[in-house]
């Protein structure tokens, strides 16, 4: 008798039909997600290959997010280090107006209160906080003003001197801010080694364009110009301690007693006097103008170590000068204070401005190769939409096949050929 159906047969169909349910299903799945690879069984190699390559698109999209950060950080910097710029400026023009002799101490007045204004308004930017209420010029002592004036109205910087970074790619820190300090203690000096202050006589010219230690020395110098014995000018130099330099000679006639100071010389053909201590050279001067010496009195200068200067207390004692205005030197000398205030916040501008440009470039170079990652993502990831369609069609005919073949043989008995 023959079998034509029997349970091994229906066993053996419902496994097929269910390897193929199963790869239809994935198949299927595959379509709707529009990945390829969706498990480690999928694909193993091809699963690391895509674990790897999702983390270095999640490592380029925090690197990104951390150049963005720091781009609007810098140009928060920029905008502000204009902004005190203008107020220099501002301050520079009013200064240029009360070394107008005919001004009368009204007009000088008027000059004063608006760099005052300014003085103010820098202070103010000076004490800014971002939009997360942290004080920007601080350092990394970011959650108390950097500035504060104590009772004397002097300004004082409380913060610190260093900064802060954002890492924008893997090998590379970009610095996001300035420390108070730098942008407004740090200035150059920009007489050189020393800070003159001015006693001129009414009319005077005489005007201090460099200074040089060339001893290193922390010695401060007072300078009084004389008339030598040959008629050229001359000067006498004294230190801190009141000493002439170079030291009196006791006189020979006159045990105990020193003679007269002997006045060194000044070149005024090339504008430049130098304080000898009768051994070595020890402070160079240049100079424009011409030193005064009359029977009225003659020019003083006093010079005193310093290579930086502090931008509120150079406006402040111009804000003085201007009010005063008898001292023209030392309105002249706050001139070229601010002037060097200014050259100073357009330099930091420019660091912050390459600052900005390497974070760009980082940015850049993150979306560049998050092209490349993706590209190399969906090549391992993404389903190849035509191939699975057609291998979803195939499946299906296959397994309609065999339900219309499974269904036909068991229609068939051997009483059917009898």
């Amino acid at each position: 008798m023959m079998r034509v159906s029997s349970f091994q047969d229906y066993r053996l169909f419902t496994t097929n039909m269910g390897q193929k349910q199963v790869e239809l299903s994935k198949v299927w799945s595959q379509i709707d997600s529009g990945k390829r690879v969706q498990t480690a069984g999928d694909d193993a190699v091809a699963m690391v290959s895509i674990h790897n390559l999702k983390q270095q698109s999640t490592l380029n999209q925090q690197y990104t997010n951390m150049a963005d950060l720091a781009l609007n950080r810098l140009g928060q910097e920029e905008t502000y280090l204009k902004n005190a710029d203008d107020l220099i400026q501002n301050s520079k023009e009013r200064v240029q107006g009360a070394l107008n002799p005919s001004l009368d101490q009204d007009g000088r007045n008027a000059l004063a209160q608006d760099m005052q204004s300014n003085l103010d308004a820098l202070f103010d930017l000076a004490n800014t906080r971002d939009e997360a209420g942290n004080y920007i010029f601080g350092g990394t002592k970011t959650d108390q003003p950097p500035f504060l004036k104590d009772a004397s109205g002097k300004i004082q910087y409380r913060g610190n001197d260093e900064q802060r970074f954002m890492q924008v790619a893997s090998s590379i820190q970009v610095p996001v801010n300035d420390s108070g300090a730098k942008l407004f203690q740090q200035v150059p000096n920009p007489f050189g080694d020393y800070r003159p202050d001015y006693n001129l006589s009414e009319g005077s010219d005489f005007f201090i364009n460099s200074t040089e230690n060339l001893q290193g020395s922390d010695e401060q110098y007072d300078v009084e110009f004389v008339k030598m014995a040959d008629g050229s000018t001359g000067f006498l130099a004294k230190n801190s301690k009141g000493e002439y330099v170079p030291k009196q000679e006791e006189d020979p006639a006159h045990p105990g007693t020193l003679l007269p100071p002997e006045p060194q010389p000044v070149d005024m053909k090339n504008g430049q006097l130098v304080i000898n201590d009768g051994k070595q050279d020890l402070a160079r001067i240049k100079f424009s103008g011409e030193p005064k010496v009359s029977d009225d009195g003659a020019d003083k200068v006093s010079i005193k170590p310093g290579k930086t200067i502090d931008a509120f207390e150079a406006m402040q004692d111009a804000i003085k000068n201007v009010q005063d205005g008898t001292n023209t030197g030392n309105i002249s000398m706050g001139l070229a204070d601010l002037d060097a205030i200014s050259k100073h916040l357009n330099s930091v501008r420019g660091e912050v401005g390459t600052r900005m440009q390497a974070a760009e470039t980082a940015k850049e170079d993150h979306a560049d190769n998050d092209v490349v990652v993706k590209s190399a993502l969906s090549t391992q990831e993404d389903v190849d939409y035509p191939t699975a369609i057609l291998q979803m069609t195939m499946l299906s005919s296959s397994m309609q096949a065999s339900q219309a073949t499974f269904m036909k043989l068991q229609g068939l008995s051997l009483f059917n050929y009898i």
